[in-house]
């Protein structure tokens, strides 16, 4: 039987986030995958075993870049519809227009304190989940 739940996937070395943001996604509605590097994550994406409802990324991996992740989905052709939060405790003027110039769907710091975390991180999975019309996979 497929798994119905809305999957997404974490581009994320750090653990501990990692591990927050499963926390807030538990229950039957979302399926997470972690991946911790860049180049990892755009591997995996386009040998297509795995094609998520939303990518979560941050921007400071190993290997390539958040940056560099967000430009290389954005200018594949099967994957550049495929949902990308930026999730990265930058609040960096220069890395929110860069990312929006390579077409992130959103940009997300990442707040402090736990339970803001967890709230901000069920908010922006269940919008893409339940909210805008996607295109067929």
């Amino acid at each position: 039987m497929p798994d119905e739940r809305f999957a997404v996937l974490l581009i994320e070395d750090n653990p501990a986030d990692a591990d927050l943001v499963r926390e807030a996604l538990e229950g039957e509605a979302f399926r997470l995958e972690v991946i911790a590097d860049g180049d990892r994550a755009v591997a995996t994406l386009r040998q297509g075993t795995m094609r998520p409802g939303l990518i979560l990324l941050d921007l400071n991996l190993p290997g390539l870049s958040g940056s560099a992740v967000l430009s290389a989905l954005k200018q594949d052709a099967v994957l550049r519809t495929i949902p990308v939060v930026i999730f990265s405790s930058s609040r960096g003027c220069e890395d929110v227009r860069r990312c929006y110039e390579n077409h992130a769907n959103c940009y997300v710091v990442k707040p402090p304190g736990l339970e803001q975390f967890l709230k901000v991180v069920r908010a922006v999975a269940e919008f893409w989940r339940t909210v805008p019309e996607r295109p067929p996979a």
